[in-house]
C-alpha cells in the first residue's frame, strides 16, 4: 500500500490513502523522515485498531523506510 506520503506531505492525505487502500495482509510502505507521514500513519493505525484490525510494525533500518502490515477484519470498511 503506497500512501504517496512523499508526494503530498499532508498527514490527512497520508491517513486517507492508507485507509482507502487497506486490505487484509496489506503492507504500507512509507518514508518515516517526514513528520506528516508519521502523524498520518499514527492516525491510520488508531482508526484500524478501533475497527478491530491487527497492525504490525515491520522496520528495515537498512533502507530507512517504515512498513506497516495490516490484518483487517472481514468486511472492514474505513469510516473516514
Amino acid at each position: 500500500i503506497d500512501p504517496r506520503d512523499w508526494e503530498s506531505r499532508d498527514a490527512d492525505q497520508v491517513r486517507d490513502n492508507i485507509l482507502n487502500d487497506v486490505y487484509d495482509g496489506g503492507v504500507v510502505i512509507c518514508h518515516d523522515q517526514y513528520e506528516s507521514t508519521v502523524q498520518g500513519v499514527l492516525e491510520a493505525v488508531d482508526i484500524l485498531l478501533e475497527q478491530g484490525s491487527d497492525v504490525y510494525e515491520l522496520l528495515d533500518l537498512n533502507i530507512g523506510k517504515c512498513r506497516m502490515a495490516v490484518a483487517a477484519p472481514e468486511g472492514y470498511v474505513a469510516d473516514i
